[in-house]
């Protein structure tokens, strides 16, 4: 993925003024980044790079960095389908932080504004006092939760 830039279009939420949020825009299958929508009619695209964007957010994760990600939860239910059977502790921890869900300021609710990107929430650094982490999602939600009764 890359640097998806919510500016251009005016949207610009707190959590990315903190500093530690960015926006990465998904792969298509071209192996192209691009901030378009991956989300049509309830159902992932064709052209949703599935392998790719996994590996992505994956290799973010290993970094023992990341809060949370923000996406779809369309996304999410096909990434589970593919990666949930998977016994490697990595693959498993991907998923966990994948989030379809946002905090509204009275509560969390499902969204559906991460069509086209990854929202990541970045840990703040042991040595900056000033920096405050965006609110964690709540609880462990894993595949099973969410394919059974949300996504």
């Amino acid at each position: 993925g890359g640097y998806y830039d919510t500016t251009a279009s005016g949207y610009k939420t707190g959590t990315h003024r903190n500093g530690n949020n960015v926006d990465i825009a998904f792969y298509n299958n071209e192996g192209a980044e691009e901030a378009r929508t991956f989300v049509r009619d309830g159902q992932v695209t064709p052209d949703f790079d599935l392998a790719g964007n996994f590996k992505m957010m994956r290799e973010l994760v290993s970094q023992g960095q990341i809060l949370h990600m923000l996406v779809d939860r369309k996304i999410k239910k096909k990434l589970c389908e593919i990666y949930s059977a998977s016994a490697d502790p990595l693959d498993r921890e991907t998923l966990r932080l994948m989030r379809p869900v946002y905090y509204t300021g009275s509560g969390w609710t499902w969204h559906s504004t991460h069509k086209n990107h990854v929202h990541v929430a970045v840990k703040c650094a042991s040595d900056d006092p000033a920096c405050e982490n965006t609110r964690a999602t709540p609880g462990t939600i894993d595949c099973d939760r969410d394919v059974g009764g949300r996504l």
